[in-house]
């Protein structure tokens, strides 16, 4: 692999030359940046699969396109109505974004929690999911 010098200009003045990396540690400074932008594109196909009606989320009464996804920081919250099909296709987006970003989800620290009629299925789709299945007291 060869390392291409590089420069950013700026209002006509062109900075000094650094060469390019691919790697950003952990500890690097941009690394929340890169982070933050690489699990926005998971927004981003969530809205789409959503828009095909691949997915989809939930409390209609609330939030116009349904709510599917919440992020803070390194966590993600998703949501979906109990339908098995739709399950298995956010599992195959999960999986897609993985190969897409380089980012590896860990299910298994992974939680899921059912509410309502989907208590009734929680061991199905923590099976499924291979995490763990929280009871929900709601």
């Amino acid at each position: 692999m060869t390392r291409e010098n590089v420069a950013v200009k700026i209002n006509d003045n062109v900075g000094h030359y650094f060469k390019t990396r691919k790697i950003v540690h952990q500890e690097d400074p941009l690394s929340p940046i890169m982070f933050n932008i690489v699990v926005d594109m998971l927004v981003i196909l969530i809205s789409r699969a959503k828009e095909v009606e691949e997915i989809q989320g939930v409390v209609l009464h609330l939030v116009d396109d349904r709510l599917s996804v919440l992020q803070y920081a390194d966590d993600t919250i998703i949501f979906t109505d109990n339908d098995l099909e739709k399950v298995k296709n956010y599992m195959k987006l999960l999986y897609a974004f993985e190969q897409l970003s380089g980012l590896k989800i860990n299910f298994y620290k992974s939680e899921l929690f059912c509410y309502g009629v989907a208590k009734a299925n929680q061991n199905a789709y923590a099976q499924f999911f291979g995490c763990i299945c929280r009871v929900a007291l709601v």
